[in-house]
Formats: C-alpha cells, sequence, structure tokens
C-alpha cells in the first residue's frame, strides 16, 4: 500500500467478526489514528442478531482497534464469547498491505491460532454461528492455525485523484520540485475530501 494512501478517510472497512464490509464511521483520514487514538469498531450485524439470541449476548463482545504509526499498521481484534476469549495483537508494515488492481481496496492476512474449542461442537449450538466469520475460517481450515483478511475501501473518486497525483509527483525530479518549478502546485493536493 501506498503511504500516501493515509491521507484518505476510508468508506468500508472489511470486519473480521462477521466477514462483511461495514461503513467507515470515523470522519478523518487515516493518518489521523495512533498509538492514543485508535478507530475503534464492532460489529453491528452481531449487535442485530442478539435481539434474537438474548442468551449469547450476554457472553458476547467484539472489539476491532486499528491505527498507524511509524510505517506500521497496529491492529487488536478481540473477541469473547461464551466458547472463547481470543485476541489477537501485531502489526505490519505499510508497503505489505496489498493493493486491488482494479478496486480502491486494500487488503492484508492475519495469521491466528485460535483456542482448541473455536469451531467445534460448542460453536455449533451458538445462536450466532451463522455470522461468526473467525468460527467459520477455523472449521474451513485443515489445520488450527489460520488466517483472518481485514481490509480498506476507499472512496473511488478520492482514490483515483491521490493516485494521480503520486504519478504526477514521481515523475518531476526532486531538483524540479525544490527549486521553483512552475507546475509543483499542480503536485500538491489541496484537500482529499
Amino acid at each position: 500500500m501506498r503511504k500516501e494512501l493515509l491521507k484518505l478517510c476510508p468508506k468500508r472497512y472489511l470486519c473480521p467478526f462477521c466477514g462483511e464490509w461495514h461503513e467507515w464511521r470515523e470522519r478523518e483520514s487515516l493518518e489521523f489514528f495512533d498509538y492514543y487514538y485508535t478507530a475503534n469498531y464492532c460489529c453491528h450485524h452481531y449487535l442485530d442478531h442478539y435481539m434474537n439470541h438474548l442468551k449469547e449476548s450476554l457472553y458476547h463482545h467484539d472489539n476491532y482497534e486499528l491505527y498507524f504509526e511509524d510505517d506500521y499498521c497496529y491492529y487488536t481484534i478481540e473477541l469473547w464469547c461464551s466458547v472463547s476469549d481470543l485476541k489477537i495483537e501485531g502489526k505490519i508494515k505499510i508497503e505489505d498491505i496489498t493493493e486491488d488492481a482494479n478496486e480502491p481496496i486494500v487488503t492484508f492476512e492475519v495469521p491466528f491460532e485460535p483456542p482448541y474449542e473455536v469451531g467445534r461442537k460448542l460453536c455449533e449450538n451458538c445462536g450466532i454461528r451463522c455470522l461468526c466469520n473467525i468460527a467459520n475460517l477455523v472449521a474451513q481450515s485443515d489445520s488450527r492455525d489460520t488466517e483472518i483478511t481485514l481490509g480498506l475501501e476507499f472512496e473511488k473518486s478520492d482514490y483515483d485523484k491521490l493516485v494521480r497525483w503520486v504519478i504526477w509527483c514521481s515523475m518531476l525530479s526532486w531538483k524540479e520540485r525544490w527549486q521553483g518549478s512552475s507546475v509543483w502546485w499542480w503536485c500538491y493536493p489541496i484537500s482529499t475530501k
């Protein structure tokens, strides 16, 4: 992923809990978030489904945090349910995050080894099993080690504008930029919104 994409505000994020895309509710760009102020989400599909399965909701909580700092993306995924307390934490270099070739989407894989109970018989009886991406990934995997995909989607027009800006700037040499080239102002985005 190009580091310049941190200047954008995502449109949606790929939920680690249900595997669906949800609206990104924050108004700030990705570069705004750091160790002290993280983007923090829970799965609204789970919350909606709880009304029908109140017993499971008493034991269930999910939390997903994300921030960018020092050329890394840091993430924390926490899932507490009647079967397991799962916490996945880590970081990935921003340059190792994959940009989709056709869509304004970036994704990366997060390896994890869930507790033995996840995806087993206890999960089969859970009222929200149909929504649980983590249990489904474990059930589909041949081993206990599996991966979950995290991702962000950007507004296409903002993404295209920023990519054009990055390409244009890369065509200008350092000398042209800093010695007063008359085209340098074209290279600097006034706003990405």
